[in-house]
């Protein structure tokens, strides 16, 4: 009955890290294999073992980030400005998941949105640069679909994708 306490559940949106002892783990694009001192569990359950290991909750589920960039001047040199909704998610490989929980598993919600909005405000501006005013206002979707691609690495280095990005406002300054 001790032991049945220790077996511990992850829900389907979340995983659970669990710390303390040290396992090898192959990096699948490098083949290069490290040592680590956690494991995780993508939803299901692991049995935690006493005294030896803790555990934490990692949440998959997509983050909203508020984003407002300074002004920027567009293709046709009008001084503009973006403010917008992402969301962010982590990744659901292992890899990812390893590094998101390395980054994020002790941050508060508003310091992972902050690290995140940095990123993003400075793929927002680039974005901006790109077309003309009349463009983005008329095909908000395209700032998506730029905004993605080229944030994409950024983000994947963090163990993060961007799931959507809805523009609030997009307005001359």
């Amino acid at each position: 009955l001790v032991w049945a306490k220790q077996y511990r559940k992850a829900g389907p949106n979340e995983v659970m890290v669990i710390f303390g002892r040290t396992r090898r783990l192959r990096n699948m694009r490098t083949r290069k294999i490290t040592d680590v001192g956690f494991r995780f569990q993508k939803g299901g359950g692991a049995f935690v073992w006493p005294i030896l290991e803790d555990y934490k909750f990692l949440s998959l589920e997509p983050r909203s980030i508020s984003v407002s960039t300074a002004p920027k001047m567009t293709a046709d040199s009008v001084l503009a400005s973006v403010e917008g909704t992402a969301r962010v998610a982590i990744m659901g490989d292992e890899e990812s998941i390893g590094t998101a929980a390395q980054l994020f598993l002790d941050q508060s919600p508003s310091e992972f949105g902050e690290l995140v909005r940095e990123i993003l405000d400075h793929h927002v501006l680039g974005v901006i640069g790109l077309r003309n005013f009349d463009d983005h206002r008329n095909h908000p979707d395209q700032i998506f679909d730029t905004l993605e691609s080229s944030s994409r690495d950024a983000l994947s280095e963090m163990g993060l994708y961007l799931v959507s990005f809805q523009v609030r406002a997009f307005r001359r300054v």
